[in-house]
């Protein structure tokens, strides 16, 4: 993930010079690095087990292959399910699994039965791919690329999508669609895309600017505000996730879980809930004040609490899915004439694009839209508009459905963290609206730019409060009377010279406690100090360290300014 603490280093570096005792600078993992401008992400990707070289050598600047792409997609997200072989040109190698893999879940979809895995990957290839496994949706403008016209058109929205999100980036005006991506900046567009990455059984809290990927079971989020989407992937398996207290700006995203799987207490998904497991079967619970505006069902799911607003079936969703509703929810859109619907509670009201069957213990108010709604076989009377009242509570259908304005969005920037331009970039994508009757709707974020007269300063004296504006669309069937602006309050906090000072404490009581040795090993860049090692332990090139006693003074500096 990204060193957000490097300028703080820096800071402190500045003010003292620090000694390397052993645990200096880490030893590279590649000794074709060293130098690199994607050496230090390079070097934390590959200590997570994401990405790997060979023969001591990571080949940054190499090409990277459509094989090679697969594999490292497969570590990030863990897929589970294997697509059969049918790729004529795709044989027993080290990628075999990865590409059948990704093929299984609509990553990588290959065309005319070949799926070309030791071809290098293209830019504008690269970012179809990774649109699709990060679950991006939508287009973007590529107005900005002055070679646009070399971008395919199955490729413009991917490349305007991830060049919006400041994933992608092109170098004097150009994009470069049909060149191959290298390793490097693969690992580069990963690193902008990732906030955060939790594996099996990890806990995790706090803010996370970026996206947060949960990759293995038994997880556990609390106390967290996520800007950016959460992403459950396929490696939590039928395992069980935990969220408690998040906030989560951007999309909540599901692709794995099981029959008891993803629980929601006290959690804010102001950018709706997507759930896409590959075979269908995933419970999600809601409890508590959790809050779910709109879910998206592209596969079928359990859903559990009266959290869910509005829930959607597309008609694309696969044939044969089973969505189940337990609890009361305010509105059901069904676009599937496939879908098989089960519900145990109350539906204001039923928005049927297609002919729509529901089963169970289930009781809808109204119904409206093009075709007909029954209930175990009864008809369900149409009405104009969506019914009042239900679980939920609201003092009328108008009431539901007339926005009052926009609660305030705030950001906090550490001192020296971010650019102007990213900490735009760090602003939620998403905007809560207040509703008359005192519920909420999530609408997106088009733009943030500074106010007028705002003149950003990353290294403040004092904590200084700046103004960003953006612009929301009213969603369709809401009525809004105000303006669509919406303002951000972003602090960029000022150096915090006291910490700076208990740093500088931390390294001095540090100092003292080392030995004449170890002083010796750290201003004597010829000798080398090993302790508590064998001799049987000691191989050519290794670097023994002493670690401990430095975790203080870490921590110290990465609360600097925070």
């Amino acid at each position: 993930m990204k060193c957000k603490i490097l300028s703080l280093i820096l800071v402190f570096a500045m003010t003292v010079s620090l000694f390397t005792v052993g645990a200096g600078a880490a030893e590279l993992i590649y000794r074709d690095t060293d130098g690199h401008w994607a050496a230090e992400t390079i070097e934390g990707f590959s200590r997570l087990g994401l990405i790997e070289g060979y023969n001591g050598q990571f080949f940054p600047n190499k090409n990277i292959t459509r094989g090679e792409m697969a594999v490292i997609l497969d570590r990030l997200m863990d897929y589970q399910t294997a697509a059969k072989n049918s790729f004529s040109d795709l044989g027993e190698a080290f990628y075999t699994d990865a590409v059948l893999k990704a093929n299984a879940v609509g990553v990588m979809l290959g065309s005319n039965g070949t799926v070309r895995p030791t071809d290098p990957i293209t830019r504008q290839e690269a970012a179809v791919l990774l649109c699709r496994a990060l679950g991006l949706e939508g287009g973007g403008s590529v107005a900005q690329f002055s070679d646009r016209g070399q971008i395919a058109s199955w490729a413009a929205d991917a490349v305007g999508l991830m060049a919006a999100k400041g994933l992608i980036q092109g170098a004097n005006g150009l994009f470069r669609p049909t060149e191959a991506i290298t390793r490097a900046e693969t690992v580069a567009i990963l690193d902008r895309a990732l906030g955060k990455l939790v594996s099996e059984g990890e806990s995790a809290s706090g803010r996370v600017d970026g996206n947060v990927v949960v990759r293995g079971a038994g997880a556990k989020l609390s106390d967290m505000t996520i800007n950016g989407d959460l992403i459950i992937a396929e490696g939590v398996g039928v395992g069980e996730v935990h969220l408690n207290g998040v906030t989560i700006t951007g999309r909540t995203i599901v692709r794995g879980g099981g029959v008891n799987s993803i629980y929601m207490n006290n959690v804010r998904a102001n950018g709706g809930v997507v759930v896409n497991k590959l075979d269908g079967r995933v419970r999600v619970v809601t409890s508590g004040s959790t809050t779910v505006s709109v879910t998206l069902l592209q596969s079928g799911a359990i859903l559990v609490g009266d959290g869910f607003k509005t829930v959607e079936i597309p008609a694309d969703i696969a044939k044969g899915q089973t969505v189940e509703i337990q609890g009361n929810i305010e509105r059901l859109v069904n676009s599937s004439e496939d879908a098989k619907i089960t519900a145990n509670g109350t539906i204001q009201t039923v928005e049927a694009n297609v002919k729509t069957e529901i089963k169970g213990d289930a009781k809808v108010v109204g119904a409206t839209g093009s075709a007909d709604v029954k209930v175990n076989g009864s008809a369900v009377a149409k009405t104009d508009k969506p019914a009042a009242g239900g679980s939920s509570g609201g003092n009328s259908s108008t009431a539901s459905k007339e926005i009052t304005g926009a609660e305030k969005v705030t950001l906090k920037v550490g001192y020296g963290e971010k650019t102007a331009d990213e900490a735009l970039a760090a602003l939620p994508t998403t905007v809560t609206l207040k509703l008359k009757d005192g519920k909420t709707i999530s609408a997106t974020v088009t733009e943030w730019k500074w106010a007028s007269g705002v003149k950003y300063d990353s290294k403040p004296t004092a904590d200084t409060p700046l103004t960003a504006e953006g612009s929301f669309t009213v969603p369709s069937g809401y009525t809004y009377s105000g303006s669509t602006t919406v303002q951000a309050t972003v602090t960029v906090k000022a150096l915090n010279k006291s910490k700076l000072e208990a740093a500088k404490d931390a390294y001095l009581d540090l100092q003292s406690k080392q030995t004449d040795d170890e002083k010796e090993a750290a201003t004597d860049k010829t000798k080398i100090l090993i302790k508590d090692s064998t001799p049987d332990q000691i191989t050519a090139g290794v670097r023994f360290t002493t670690q401990k006693d430095w975790k203080p003074l870490e921590d110290t500096i990465r609360s600097i300014g925070i």
